[in-house]
């Protein structure tokens, strides 16, 4: 799986492209396991934001990779993930009250995040959407990254 090492500086040093933060959205070899892995690693940088000036950079990292993410969804994914989401067999599902799919949580992360990157928001409402953006986003990773595919099987996610 995909490694991604870069800070809150590089975010902020985003203008206009930063390759280290956003070269993979470029590139043809990444699929939507890899966006989810670095939405993630954005996750944990948004949460962990200091102060309000900071947010808007990390929101518009994470709004283009949710952007990004949207068109991946329907791609097929690359034979090292297809293996890695392939078990044999699937574990039974959660019974979980709140269970939309992958393009409907995504929707709604996307929604939330517009919000903070307006920045218009009081800063406890900020902190709260901020909360809830962080758990929407890991939610949508484990969603993603979960193994999906059984062995033998042909079908695609």
């Amino acid at each position: 799986m995909t490694q991604h090492i870069f800070t809150l500086n590089d975010i902020f040093r985003t203008t206009p492209w930063n390759p280290l933060v956003y070269g993979e959205l470029r590139s043809e070899k990444h699929d939507y396991v890899d966006f989810a892995q670095t939405l993630e690693v954005l996750s944990d940088l948004l949460i962990d934001t200091k102060n309000s000036a900071e947010r808007p950079a990390v929101c518009r990292a994470i709004g283009a990779y949710l952007h990004a993410l949207e068109k991946q969804l329907q791609a097929p994914l690359s034979l090292a993930h297809q293996e890695a989401l392939t078990t044999d067999s699937l574990p039974p599902l959660p019974d979980a009250p709140f269970a939309p799919g992958e393009e409907l949580l995504r929707e709604y992360c996307v929604a939330l995040n517009t919000l903070l990157l307006d920045n218009r928001l009081e800063e406890s409402m900020a902190k709260t959407l901020t909360g809830l953006l962080y758990e929407l986003l890991g939610y949508l990773v484990e969603e993603l990254t979960t193994p999906c595919f059984l062995r033998g099987d042909e079908q695609t996610h």
